[in-house]
């Protein structure tokens, strides 16, 4: 023990195990890999054009997530902004469209990417929700 470390009173230095030099191999059986595909859509809702995408798996034929997006301007169709120095409206920054109930459309955007999961899945026989989306109404 360190002459310096008995006179502090900390404790005494401990010795690591000692470490293999190269650790036992572990089998792994190999995986191919998954093909994911995201397939975009396009939902009306609340005066807004939403273009929600879901995320699918053509193996295991299930749709594994869903995402609402941002709005788009329901007039040019292009992506909205929030309005500056505040939050209350959505403005289009090429035609200056404007659209308020920023707070509520933040919420319905969990309803438009459930719009998204049905429409995929009335279209595509065979697949399913994975656990945790919206099932198909």
């Amino acid at each position: 023990m360190n002459a310096l470390a008995r006179l502090l009173g900390l404790p005494a230095a401990r010795s690591a195990p000692p470490v293999d030099a190269k650790p036992a191999a572990v089998a792994v059986a190999p995986q191919a890999p998954r093909e994911m595909r995201e397939e975009e859509g396009r939902v009306q809702f609340r005066g807004l054009l939403w273009r929600p995408v879901v995320t699918v798996d053509d193996t295991a034929l299930l749709v594994v997530a869903a995402r609402a997006g941002l709005p788009h301007c329901a007039r040019c169709e292009k992506p909205l902004s929030l309005a500056a120095g505040g939050q209350e409206r959505w403005v289009c920054p090429a035609c200056g469209e404007s659209h308020s109930g920023v707070e509520t459309d933040f919420f319905a955007a969990e309803s438009v990417a459930a719009a998204r999961v049905r429409e995929f899945l009335s279209g595509h026989p065979g697949f399913r929700p994975a656990p945790g989306l919206p099932a198909a109404a």
